[in-house]
């Protein structure tokens, strides 16, 4: 999940952001890139990213004995 103010996504296009968050980097090293390049297109405004990335534990049969 991308969180993100208006400097940010008026920086950069979809395209380019959808494009950042499919890397296999880690979560850190996105949201870096994201504020860089946005920085590198002109930066008019505060740029602020949240990521979040939800992984669910693997649920385990446990039985009873």
């Amino acid at each position: 999940m991308l969180l993100c103010s208006d400097g940010l996504w008026e920086a950069l296009s979809d395209e380019e952001i959808g494009t950042i968050l499919a890397w296999e980097g880690s979560m850190r090293q996105r949201a870096t890139q994201l504020v860089d390049r946005a920085n590198e297109a002109g930066g008019p405004d505060n740029i602020t990213v949240v990521l979040y990335e939800h992984i669910a534990e693997e649920r385990k049969n446990v039985h009873e004995t």
